[in-house]
């Protein structure tokens, strides 16, 4: 019996003692997920204070993109561009100041050296016809250009072509549009795919501000970028 008492006995004490282990077990991991959910928090705390400033650089970019396309803006009011004429070797400001006054005849308007600040080609994806820039010296003799040349189109159903303004070579269409910064290109291209899609009648720019209108006699909608595109998207 005493065998028998002592036995149970050492059973208890080794109960005991795993007991004790298993308590400390579960103490250690308590403290680890204590630990863990602490790393967790501030973890999360700092990806929420990450999200929080790359949102807030995101409005500030945007701003400072804006406020970029703006000046730019300001600067191209008086200008406009000639697309679709090749370039020849040599090949002066004459000769580009000819190929707009001769613009200028076929659009029954007329244009003198005067009127003309700076004229040059900038480089694009076609080496042969990079586009013209024409800077006039004001707004109003940039827009009695650019209006002379929709009358011009609406009167024809056409656009003006290269044999009409006196340049060698095949005929082909020659494309005048105010000269818009590059933000506002991209927006007209999304304006003029949205208006295709959704049935908006007409799409333009102005004094490099992009518009659509629904029909004839609707509101005109100003586009200041693509996120005004979105919120249409989503209506």
């Amino acid at each position: 019996m005493i065998s028998s008492v002592n036995e149970q006995n050492n059973k208890f004490s080794a109960l005991q003692t795993s007991i004790e282990e298993i308590k400390q077990q579960n103490r250690d991991i308590q403290k680890a997920m204590e630990f863990m959910s602490e790393k967790y928090e501030e973890i999360k705390s700092r990806l929420d204070k990450s999200e929080q400033e790359r949102d807030e650089a995101l409005i500030h970019v945007s701003e400072l993109e804006s406020r970029v396309d703006q000046l730019e803006r300001a600067a191209r009011n008086t200008s406009i561009e000639i697309r679709n004429i090749p370039s020849v070797k040599p090949e002066t400001k004459e000769d580009l100041i000819h190929i707009v006054k001769n613009i200028a005849s076929a659009t029954n308007t007329t244009v003198t050296d005067h009127d003309i600040k700076d004229i040059f080609r900038y480089p694009s994806k076609t080496s042969a016809k990079m586009p013209i820039v024409v800077d006039f010296c004001s707004v109003l003799r940039k827009d009695t250009v650019l209006n002379a040349v929709k009358k011009f189109r609406s009167s024809n159903k056409s656009n003006l072509t290269s044999d009409k303004i006196k340049v060698s070579g095949p005929s082909q269409p020659v494309y005048i549009s105010e000269s818009l910064t590059a933000r506002t290109k991209r927006t007209y291209a999304l304006a003029r795919k949205f208006a295709s899609e959704n049935n908006f009648k007409f799409c333009w720019t102005s004094h490099g501000q992009v518009y659509m209108r629904k029909e004839e006699g609707s509101r005109a909608i100003r586009l200041d970028g693509e996120g005004d595109i979105n919120r249409l998207l989503n209506k």
